[in-house]
């Protein structure tokens, strides 16, 4: 087993924390390329005997340590290893190189009675090396190469078992501890003891791992054991726990839909959004019911209304509507966004008598003074950005293209900052430029006047509109004489104003 000390590696940094800056040394997940080789037997009619072949059937970004079972469970998830007993041996080759001072390519020797289709293996990992794979075919595929829905044997998970999976996989991430980013994939019991666990900043590759050691010790088919992962539920990941014959994939993130076709055509239990009281279940009620078993006393996802409604109880309503969690999430991003004592200013007028409404949404509010935290975590988040001291000026769209802009995520670029001016994107242009305000106007209103009627055009707010822009604009639109005003991401911000 490879030590947490020789995944990692120390490098200079700068945290912001508490609203000052330090230096530090901080520990990074090694990441470097691993190569598997598959050593194999290949079987010509027109020949007597067999010839040995070796060739390179993978290239991918690893966390060193236990390579040998990430090199097995790939080949494991993609069909290519079939039973224990095909597998000679298993060991790493090449200089020692790397942050880690170790091999970076794994052999995988087989015996002489396995099979490989070197031609189909060439043409599928040139096909999909790069691209990955989903939809029908993937699936179609799968059943070709003799994968069958799994039997469920009456093997049960118990809901209070599944919502502690989360908590059991983090507090044995050794390196997650030093680092913050790697993936992990366990296996577990039915109830719940930890049967083995794997790191990785690949996801695909933790769960290779994890795979590799269970195949090496010929513990296949997987039919009693139950998957957790920390992140979100990919089609690949599915589609390797299902050659694994495990019936119950448990993930903390959100599955994709090819994810959930893919589990419900094979009859896996595939749960999402898992926290340590609730989670989603993604598969018909009546194989919820018979692998998840609901036996506690949390309230199971898949409960018909009918059902549901024996589980409410009516109560006097709290004073409070957050945790010390909820409030120190409000603080910190609010700090981040605004600084300290705008941060407390700008709260403290949030939904008050002399203040403003809160752009987060449009619930009613009484003409007088309340509590001071007058707002959800939500709602502070939305102040925050609103009144961000963080700036986006033409500089930055002349050093992002557009291509550039949508490669990132949402969550990336709602921290860049408010806008400072009007920017234009021209046509067959790559960058937005600067306006003025007359010359945008001038622009709108030549596009506006040039139609035949006000119902060509389509207005469209997006969710970080406020409350007051939303309801001006509407009444411009209105003025205009349309209503084709789409219901923007932002429920509270509805053409309704």
């Amino acid at each position: 087993m490879l030590e947490a000390a020789l995944r990692t590696v120390a490098t200079p940094t700068s945290r912001f924390e508490s609203g000052q800056l330090r230096e530090l040394d901080d520990f990074v997940a090694i990441e470097e390329p691993l190569e598997i080789r598959l050593e194999a037997p290949q079987h010509a009619c027109h020949q007597a005997g067999t010839i040995r072949v070796s060739k390179s059937v993978s290239i991918t970004m690893r966390t060193p340590g236990h390579d040998e079972e990430l090199a097995v469970g790939f080949l494991v998830g993609e069909g290519i290893l079939r039973d224990a007993s095909e597998l000679d041996e298993v060991f790493a080759c090449g200089a020692e190189v790397g942050a880690h001072d170790g091999r970076n390519i794994v052999k995988v020797r087989l015996h002489e009675h396995a099979r490989v289709d070197w031609p189909k293996l060439e043409r599928h990992f040139y096909a999909t090396s790069s691209c990955g794979v989903c939809g029908k075919s993937s699936l179609d595929a799968l059943m070709v190469a003799g994968v069958r829905p799994i039997a469920r044997d009456g093997f049960e998970v118990a809901a209070s078992v599944v919502c502690a999976l989360p908590t059991a996989l983090r507090t044995q991430q050794s390196v997650f501890d030093q680092t913050g980013g790697l993936h992990a994939a366990g296996l577990f019991s039915g109830d719940g003891t930890l049967i083995a666990l794997r790191e990785d900043v690949g996801r695909h590759n933790a769960l290779d791992k994890v795979l590799g050691s269970c195949f090496v010790r010929d513990e296949f088919p997987l039919s009693n054991r139950v998957l957790c992962l920390s992140g979100r539920a990919s089609f690949e990941l599915v589609q390797k726990a299902v050659v694994a014959g495990i019936p119950v994939i448990a993930a903390v993130g959100a599955p994709s839909s090819a994810a959930v076709e893919l589990a419900r055509a094979f009859d896996v239990t595939l749960i999402g959004f898992l926290r340590s009281e609730r989670f989603n279940i993604y598969l018909s009620r009546r194989v919820a019911r018979q692998v998840v078993c609901m036996s506690d006393e949390r309230t199971p996802a898949w409960l018909s209304p009918d059902q549901l409604e024996d589980t409410l109880r009516i109560s006097l309503p709290a004073d409070t509507a957050a945790g010390f969690t909820s409030v120190k999430v409000a603080l910190t991003v609010s700090v981040a966004q605004m600084g300290v004592a705008r941060a407390l200013s700008t709260l403290h007028k949030v939904n008050q008598a002399k203040g403003f409404d809160c752009p987060g949404c449009a619930w009613p509010e009484e003409a007088t003074q309340h509590p001071f935290a007058e707002f959800c975590e939500n709602g502070a988040k939305a102040v925050a950005l609103e009144a961000t001291l963080n700036r986006v000026t033409a500089a930055f769209f002349a050093q992002h293209s557009v291509e550039a802009l949508t490669q990132q995520s949402d969550h990336w670029l709602s921290q860049q900052g408010r806008l400072t001016q009007p920017m234009y994107l021209a046509s067959g242009a790559s960058h937005y430029a600067p306006i003025s305000w007359d010359d945008a106007f001038a622009m709108i209103a030549h596009e506006l006047t040039a139609m035949s009627s006000p119902n060509e055009a389509v207005f469209y707010t997006s969710g970080r509109t406020s409350n007051e822009a939303a309801f001006l604009y509407q009444l411009f639109v209105r003025m205009l004489g349309t209503n084709n005003l789409p219901d923007c991401s932002n429920m509270c911000h509805e053409s309704s104003g």
